[in-house]
């Protein structure tokens, strides 16, 4: 297979990747705030419980969507020969770390639903504080290093590179700048609600980014292979 076919799953992968996200983020299958009202850990049990397949279903698209973003940044790196530059072994850690915390915020998730099965309460509460609601910890995990590090280094990575124009490797720096700001914010404007709508203002950016080039790639390909 020539490098040029393979951007061809590099492209869907991150399609597909950020599909599977959109969705766990959007909230659709369990709601984000669909706990807030209940007064009790025998109430979050009983809720937890009732939406067993949601939750898991919630978090496949999560780790799955993950692990097919990630095959679309360390494609970009593999394409662009960058594997032993600094830039792309960045790539390479920040995708890694990335995978790391999506892979612990899915294990929770099934905690939480698995725990609410077996009764076990209080163990289902201190899960979900982690996933969802005021103690929600991920998304400051997310933000504090792996997100900044990994859309800066594939940005940086594509500046040298021949497969889509400078114009995207920017745009990336441009999206990990706001990570990185968003990060520092959340320090200073602890709010769980003030960094829970500026994390999905900048992941809208990267979401944006990641689609838009895995989609010129595709047309970018297609019009070449005509020639």
């Amino acid at each position: 297979m020539s490098n040029r076919s393979f951007l061809i799953p590099i492209a869907i992968s991150g399609i597909l990747g950020e599909c599977f996200l959109g969705i766990y983020f959007s909230g659709i299958l369990v709601p984000n705030n669909f706990a807030t009202a209940l007064v009790s850990v025998t109430q979050l049990s009983d809720l937890v419980t009732k939406h067993r397949s949601a939750i898991f279903l919630d978090a496949w698209l999560m780790g799955t969507g993950s692990f097919l973003s990630v095959i679309f940044y360390l494609g970009l790196v593999y394409i662009s020969g960058a594997i032993t530059r600094f830039s792309g072994l960045l790539t390479i850690i920040a995708s890694a770390a990335m995978l790391a915390v999506a892979l612990v915020d899915v294990t929770f998730m099934v905690e939480a639903a698995n725990a609410a099965i077996l009764g076990h309460a209080d163990t289902t509460k201190v899960a979900f504080d982690f996933i969802a609601g005021g103690g929600e910890a991920f998304d400051y995990t997310f933000i504090f290093g792996p997100a900044p590090m990994l859309i800066t280094s594939i940005g940086i990575v594509l500046l040298r590179s021949a497969i889509i124009p400078r114009m995207f490797g920017y745009a990336a720096i441009v999206v990990g700048v706001m990570f990185f700001i968003a990060g520092l914010l959340s320090i200073f404007y602890p709010n769980a609600g003030a960094i829970t709508a500026t994390f999905e203002i900048v992941q809208l950016s990267r979401v944006i980014w990641v689609l838009t080039s895995a989609i010129f790639i595709l047309i970018f390909r297609k019009r070449k292979s005509a020639h």
